[in-house]
């Protein structure tokens, strides 16, 4: 069993602290590790990957839309409007991978996203 399975929310306290980081690479490798340790559901790493959905780095905001997908509840609003609006982002980057975190956000079959 990993940290964070027994319960230990340390592990996560250091890595939305680490978010925070000066140097983009330690942030970008704190989003693929919570994107991997995090219950879902978890509310401070939801909290936490929300607000980098808006960051000046393209990275940063790529990487934090995908590992929100997988974190967050499939039934919260708040996350898809919030993913959803990376659509007009101006980086196609970006853009792209919003495709693949609302495959994760819903279903095969599920009548919320039209696949064009």
């Amino acid at each position: 069993k990993s940290v964070v399975e027994m319960g230990n929310d340390r592990a996560l306290e250091g890595l939305l602290w680490s978010l925070n980081n000066e140097d983009a690479e330690i942030r970008r490798t704190c989003i693929a590790a919570l994107k991997q340790l995090t219950p879902v559901g978890h509310k401070l790493v939801v909290s936490a990957l929300q607000k980098r959905l808006q960051h000046p780095d393209w990275l940063i905001r790529k990487d934090a839309s995908l590992a929100l997908s997988l974190v967050a509840k499939r039934d919260d609003p708040a996350v898809i409007k919030s993913i959803l609006a990376l659509l007009d982002d101006p980086v196609f980057e970006v853009r792209v991978c919003v495709e693949d975190a609302t495959r994760n956000m819903f279903f095969p079959g599920d009548d919320r996203i039209v696949i064009a």
